[in-house]
Parts: C-alpha cells; structure tokens; sequence
C-alpha cells in the first residue's frame, strides 16, 4: 500500500495534469474556455486557479520537505545551474507579470503591453517561467516533483495559444502589428516596415 505522504507528494501533478487536459481541450475546441476568464468571479476562473494554486503551494511544500534528501551540495556544479536558472527564471516571470499587471496577468483584460520584456516575446511570463521550472527540475530531481514540473510546463505552452487567441479577439489589428514585430517565444524584435522603423 503507498504511504499516504508519498500520495500528498503526487497532488501537485494530478492538479498539473488537470491543467493541462483543460488546456489541450480548450485549445482544440475555443467553444471550452479555460484561460483567459471572461470574469474572475465565475466557474470558469475558478476551474483554473484552484488546480493551479494546488500545483503551486504544492510543489512549495513537497519540494521544501524533499530538500534534505533529494538537493544536491553547493559543492556540485548542478546547484549552482538549478539556483541561477530558478532565481533568473521566477525573476523574470515575476517582474514581467508586474510590468503587465497583476490583474492583467491573471485573466482581467487590459491594455497591450509592448515594451520592456514584451518587447523581446510576446510570452516573457510563460518563457521566465520555463526558465525557472528547469533551474527547480535540476535543484530537485525527484520524480513526483519533476512529473509536477513538467506538466506545468506543458500547461503553459497550451496557455500561449489560448492567451493569443485572446489577444486576437480583443486587440485586434493592434495585437497582429505586435504579432509581426515580437517573437512569440524569444528574439529580437523585428522592424516593422509599415512604419518605416
């Protein structure tokens, strides 16, 4: 019989795989909307960020209870590759999330954001965060938490198409002139010849 902790260290994947199938779906089929929420009041938010909070304070709690058995010394070159991909990552996410806005970044509409890292991709938060999962994955390799890790990750490479099919529908023309001028993922931006830049 599996010991009831190693169960609890399993729940951030199940809320993670939970995620990413609604992803998938929604992706699929645009009438089963999952991300962005049309209100943060309703079922279809909540249908998210419960799942999403449990993978999140999950991962905290099993990965801060796994530390002494699983994370390798600062001596090994592996922890020191796993804190600076974790810190620049989540970093990077979190100062990307702020320039756009709390509330923007959790499903309220709100305006284009064009500049600082947006200017770069058109997906900072999601590509940082990408960037953090790995640095977590190599500081903390023990299956439940990497299955959790990994997920995530899978989510939000869901969550890009989703949020530019969004995009696409509430800014228009002006979200496909940022469609030709910034990477979807990473890059440098390109000039825009319509306006001779």
């Amino acid at each position: 019989m599996m010991q009831f902790s190693t169960f609890l260290e399993w729940v951030p994947f199940v809320a993670g795989a939970y995620l990413l199938v609604r992803s998938v779906r929604a992706t699929l089929d645009p009438t089963a909307q999952l991300w962005p929420p049309k209100n943060r009041n309703g079922p279809v938010y909540a249908k998210f960020i419960w799942p999403f909070r449990i993978l999140f304070w999950g991962l905290i709690v099993v990965s801060l209870l796994v530390i002494p058995e699983v994370a390798p010394s600062p001596g090994m070159p592996g922890f020191w590759i796993g804190i600076v991909l974790l810190i620049l990552g989540f970093g990077i996410a979190v100062h990307a999330t702020l320039q756009l806005g709390w509330s923007v970044a959790f499903g309220q509409d709100g305006a284009l954001q064009e500049g600082g890292w947006f200017r770069f991709s058109r997906n900072p938060v999601y590509v940082a965060t990408w960037m953090g999962l790995a640095g977590w994955a190599i500081l903390l390799p023990k299956a439940p938490i990497m299955a959790a890790l990994a997920v995530w990750a899978g989510f939000y490479i869901f969550a890009v198409f989703l949020e530019e099919r969004a995009l696409e529908r509430s800014h228009g023309a002006e979200f496909a002139a940022y469609k030709l001028r910034t990477a979807r993922f990473l890059g440098w931006p390109r000039v825009d010849e319509r306006q001779g830049s």
